[in-house]
């Protein structure tokens, strides 16, 4: 991310507007729900023996929906509701409203409270899943396969 902004800041001469250290602050609840998403995916790819194309199509898909790339508000009206329903869109989207001083979807708040949710959520959920799903591939005895 460093070398990002010090590009941006070498060729197109982009400053933050807001704080730094509060933007990390407020990815740091984004990067622990990951986690937990992060590890339920994994049970999925000890289901699926082949999960390149799983892999690909959902990091696509993601990307596109949880305003990665772009603000979600560009998005055609009919995604608008689905891109919403992703917590990653809300921690992208308060990221943007620290760095760059913008008008974010809901107030700040609300949408680090909806991070803070996600991760106390999914980081455990998620563990839970893959330790269900890799006890099952051990008796199985698939887990060798991958």
């Amino acid at each position: 991310m460093a070398l990002w902004l010090l590009l941006g800041w070498l060729l197109f001469g982009f400053r933050i507007s807001g704080s730094l250290v509060i933007a990390v602050l407020a990815a740091l609840p984004m990067l622990v729900a990951l986690y937990g998403f992060g590890f339920a995916f994994a049970a999925l790819v000890l289901l699926i023996r082949e999960p390149n194309t799983l892999i690909d199509m959902s990091d696509y898909t993601l990307s596109m929906l949880s305003g990665r790339q772009f603000p979600v508000q560009v998005l055609p009206k009919f995604l608008l509701p689905v891109a919403l329903a992703i917590p990653l869109t809300y921690g992208f989207d308060a990221i943007r409203g620290y760095l760059l001083d913008t008008q974010t979807l809901l107030p700040i708040g609300y949408e680090v409270a909806i991070l803070v949710v996600f991760m106390g959520v999914m980081a455990p959920a998620g563990y839970v899943v893959f330790k269900a799903v890799e006890r099952r591939c051990k008796q199985l005895g698939t887990l060798g396969m991958h």
